[in-house]
């Protein structure tokens, strides 16, 4: 699989690497990822660390969307198959309720999330959304 990553802090670290799908351990499920957001924080933590206790390789990011394809050793609250669509409808029927709009500033595609950190950095407010389904 592919999955950005920095190995020390500073956006010239962040590199596009091939890396092997992990296994889930004991109570942990593994997602397959459809889609992330990137926030001003993601950059501020790549660019700063932001002085958080970060584990190298470390992949930015705090927001994803993707479906449950493993389960590790005790796992019980979620089942394969659980995720994007549920989560989806879900999200969908409460903007339909509350009439909010969601704010997306931009779709990126994973190979050009260099390209989505410049848009932050000319001070994009809301999220910016990476589609990693390729």
């Amino acid at each position: 699989m592919k999955r950005w990553e920095i190995d020390a802090v500073g956006r010239q670290n962040l590199k596009l690497n091939d890396v092997e799908v992990p296994k889930p351990g004991p109570k942990e499920v593994l997602i397959k990822v459809n889609a992330v957001a990137l926030n001003y924080r993601d950059k501020m933590v790549v660019e700063t660390g932001r002085g958080l206790p970060l584990t190298f390789p470390f992949t930015p990011g705090s927001d994803l969307a993707g479906e449950v394809v493993g389960l590790g050793q005790g796992a019980s609250r979620l089942s394969i198959g659980t995720g994007s669509r549920t989560a989806l409808e879900r999200f969908v029927r409460a903007i339909d309720q509350t009439r909010i709009v969601p704010v997306v500033n931009s779709c990126y595609s994973l190979a050009d999330l260099p390209a989505a950190f410049d848009h932050l950095d000319r001070g994009a407010f809301g999220k910016i959304v990476i589609d990693v389904a390729e």
